[in-house]
Parts: C-alpha cells; sequence; structure tokens
C-alpha cells in the first residue's frame, strides 16, 4: 500500500461532522471557501483566530476529497503529489517565518500561514482536473527565490551579525535553500502542467515574503 491510501484512509477515520458544522468534506467544498468562511465567521464570530480556524477547516475538507482522487492515480503521480505537498508546505512556512522577520511587524502573518494548506490543497485539486494554467509564469522559481534571497541577504545588514536575530535568519536562509533544492527537483520531473501550476502558487507565496503582495 502507498503512502497516500494510508492518509486517505487516516482522514476517513479521522473525520467527525460535530467539528465541521456537522457538514462532509464534500458539503464543505461543494459551497466554496468564500462561503464557507461566511458561514463559519457567522457561527463563531470573525475573530483573527476564528478565520485562521476556517481557513485550516476548509483545507482539511478539500485535503480529504484530493486523497481520494489522488489514491486513484498512478503510482509515480500519487508519490509526486505526497512529496510536493510536503515541500511545498514547508518552504512556504520558511518564506512566511522569513517575511515575518523581515517586515519586522506580526500583522497579518497568522492569517497568511493559516491560508497556507487550503491554498496548496486547491493547487492539487487543479492538477487533477486538469484545470488550464498558464503555459509560464512571469519569472522561473530559481529567480524568485534568488531575489527572496536578496531581501534576506539586505535584512541582515541592518542587523547585528553577533545577535540571535541575524542568527535565526541565517539559519533560516539556509533552511529554504535547501528546501528551494528539493522543490526545483520535483517540479523538474512532475507533468509540465502541475508544475507550472506550483509555479504559480510559489510566485503568489515568494512576493508576499518580499513584502511586494501582502494579502
Amino acid at each position: 500500500m502507498t503512502i497516500v491510501p494510508l492518509v486517505v484512509g487516516y482522514f476517513a477515520i479521522q473525520w467527525n461532522r460535530a467539528n465541521f458544522l456537522g457538514k462532509s468534506p464534500e458539503q464543505i467544498v461543494a459551497m466554496g471557501r468564500e462561503r464557507w468562511t461566511d458561514i463559519y465567521g457567522k457561527k463563531f464570530g470573525q475573530e483573527p483566530a476564528q478565520v485562521r480556524n476556517a481557513e485550516e477547516k476548509y483545507g482539511i475538507a478539500l485535503q480529504n476529497l484530493n486523497d481520494r482522487a489522488i489514491s486513484r492515480l498512478p503510482r509515480t503521480r500519487q508519490i509526486w503529489f505526497d512529496s510536493v505537498r510536503k515541500s511545498t508546505t514547508e518552504f512556504v512556512s520558511h518564506a512566511h517565518e522569513i517575511g515575518l522577520r523581515v517586515s519586522r511587524s506580526d500583522e497579518n502573518w497568522d492569517k497568511l500561514d493559516a491560508t497556507i494548506l487550503p491554498d496548496i490543497e486547491q493547487a492539487i485539486a487543479d492538477c487533477i482536473v486538469d484545470r488550464p494554467a498558464l503555459d509560464s509564469t512571469p519569472k522561473s522559481f530559481h529567480q524568485q527565490f534568488q531575489e527572496l534571497d536578496l531581501v534576506i541577504r539586505y535584512a541582515g545588514v541592518s542587523l547585528d551579525r553577533n545577535s540571535i536575530q541575524y542568527e535565526e535568519l541565517q539559519q533560516l536562509r539556509l533552511a529554504l535553500g535547501s528546501k528551494q533544492a528539493k522543490l526545483l527537483n520535483l517540479l523538474a520531473v512532475g507533468r509540465h502542467s502541475d508544475s507550472i501550476r506550483f509555479q504559480e502558487f510559489l510566485h503568489r507565496k515568494i512576493e508576499i515574503a518580499k513584502g511586494t503582495e501582502i494579502s
């Protein structure tokens, strides 16, 4: 048995409608992300913590459906989706952490972190149904990463090299570089349309980390 079917089984067993307003994954995804978050907000309030919960729960519902669909794909594609999901999540989480440190502000970042799961699962869902994607991205993932790396190095210049903040920033930079290398390998071996779609996703997240697209 492959990794993905095992994950599918886990989500199927663990699903508890009581934690999702009595809804199934199919019902949540069918109503759409915006409507779901609106209904969740009316039930629990619009405080930041509840907004994050709504985003994360939509992502879990979509992941549940994606896992079922992935389990029916050829094994090589199952493995690719499992790997790209893990590597993309790690890369974007680190990129957001760097963005928080570079901006020196906590504003928006908790909310942005909550969008990682639903955004990645939406990219996977689009790949599964082969929704049309752009033929090319404005810049390659490698070029986008290099621009983010320049932002990190520039931020480091303003810090004391003996400070904890400087050391932590450099460690994050190295970790991000390692995860970028893994993603480059995955994008190189994935289906062209799948890789292009994830490059588009990563482009948006890198722009956020650079501070040029906070949404």
